[in-house]
């Protein structure tokens, strides 16, 4: 029968590889599985679609490291100035111009009301079409 007391009375180093590894694995193919994804997104949906889904990316090491406000508003500003760079790169056009998006809302009315705006306009949008055929 195993020690259920492992964590307190084996050595550090068999520890911590036999934690070790199964983190690194596990951090591998998460890292491989937004790889493909981004590349999956870019190819059928283009650069803005990959733009989008990296503004998610950012919220989560914030939360992860508990930096302090000043540490992600200066983390984010640097990452927005490589996106900046990059989208204007491939598009031609400057980043956060509101005409080169379908929709723009401000995060800051909320959840619901975001989601219910997002609803709104999609069928909206599907509605004018509907009528087109």
């Amino acid at each position: 029968m195993e020690n259920s007391n492992y964590l307190g009375t084996e050595k550090v180093g068999k520890l911590l590889l036999r934690f070790a590894i199964p983190c690194i694995c596990s951090l591998i193919i998460s890292c491989l599985y937004n790889i493909v994804d981004q590349i999956f997104v870019g190819n059928g949906v283009g650069y803005l679609g990959n733009a989008a889904t990296g503004v998610v990316v950012i919220a989560l090491p914030m939360e992860m490291y508990g930096d302090s406000p000043e540490a992600a508003k200066k983390s984010i500003a640097r990452s927005d100035a490589a996106r900046a760079a990059y989208y204007k790169n491939v598009s031609g056009q400057e980043w956060g111009n509101p005409h080169g998006y379908g929709l723009c809302i401000d995060a800051s009315v909320g959840e619901d009301v975001a989601a219910n705006l997002i609803c709104d306009y999609v069928r909206r949008i599907a509605g004018e079409r509907s009528g087109m055929k």
